[in-house]
């Protein structure tokens, strides 16, 4: 089982090499965030200057007995340190040609690493959920939706009833649950 421990030495090993072989990258730094559920890190750049990589605690505590987890997390820090190379070099943001070639620099296949389209984490106590087409919004509940709330949502495509008031991983995909 990988530990917590074993992703921040990685992430602070990988990212070490990085910000040498990329001078550029000092100004970046690390942080946890215990609320992303959508993916698995992010490059994030504030208004205020702050510019940092982050790494999802929930989804990373979800998938520590997943085989090879250090090898798809490494690919994840990396995808990151592409978006602030990305940046810091072409001011380019997202999945484009430029980030493409970061990651071919850094030697990695120019893919996402979690696909939140097939994943999503459910709050405690809540019994049903919709999934929005994009597969990136849902809606909550915890008795499920009214009429009116499903007729409102109109382009939403998966409505799921899910499992017990336990936090779960629901696979969208493959109908199976597991419970955290």
């Amino acid at each position: 089982m990988t530990t917590f421990a074993e992703v921040s030495a990685l992430y602070h090993k990988t990212s070490e090499e990085i910000k040498q072989k990329y001078p550029c990258l000092s100004a970046w730094t690390f942080e946890w965030n215990y609320r992303l559920r959508n993916a698995m890190g992010r490059a994030v750049r504030k208004t205020n200057g702050k510019k940092y990589i982050e790494l999802s605690v929930e989804i990373i505590r979800l998938n520590l007995n997943a085989p090879n987890f250090l090898d798809k997390i490494r690919d994840t820090i990396l995808h990151e340190w592409a978006h602030a190379l990305d940046w810091e070099k072409s001011k380019g943001w997202g999945h484009g040609a430029t980030w493409r070639l970061w990651m071919a620099t850094l030697g990695r296949p120019a893919n996402r690493c979690f696909d939140s389209k097939l994943w999503m984490v459910k709050p405690n106590k809540c019994q049903y959920a919709i999934r929005h087409d994009n597969g990136r919004i849902y809606q909550y509940f915890r008795n499920g939706p009214t009429d009116d709330q499903i007729k409102a949502a109109k382009t939403w495509a998966t409505a799921l009833r899910l499992p017990n008031d336990q936090l779960a991983l629901v696979s969208l995909d493959h109908g199976w649950t597991r419970q955290l």
